[in-house]
């Protein structure tokens, strides 16, 4: 099998459809299709469909390196850690704004700040 045989085979056993794949990645669907019988298939195409697809081709395709950063990005359960990790750096942020805006208040009041 070549290059874009092997991504064929990739996508169809991924679930996703050529369609949703062609607009995901901004690529006529006939194009795709094209692509599906180049032998020489780019790296960057080939990167494209990976990442839309959150898969990872360096396993079919050693000349493309094995890039653990995608790997954990395409892991189950990722943008949930993702998530949640965000919305406690956001909690964070409000509380430090809302101690600023106390301490803030507070030398408004007395005229500095307190010493310890």
């Amino acid at each position: 099998m070549h290059r874009g045989e092997i991504v064929k085979k990739v996508i169809d056993e991924s679930g996703y459809t050529v369609s949703w794949l062609a607009g995901k990645i901004n690529r006529a669907r006939s194009q795709l299709y094209v692509d599906f019988q180049n032998p020489l298939l780019s790296i960057d195409v080939i990167l494209s469909i990976g990442k839309a697809i959150k898969h990872d081709f360096s396993k079919e395709f050693r000349e493309i390196p094995f890039n653990p950063i995608a790997a954990q990005e395409n892991a189950p359960g990722y943008s949930t850690a993702y998530q949640q990790c965000r919305d406690e750096l956001v909690e964070a942020q409000r509380k430090l704004i809302q101690a600023m805006n106390e301490l803030e208040e507070y030398r408004r009041t007395f005229g500095s700040l307190p010493t310890s």
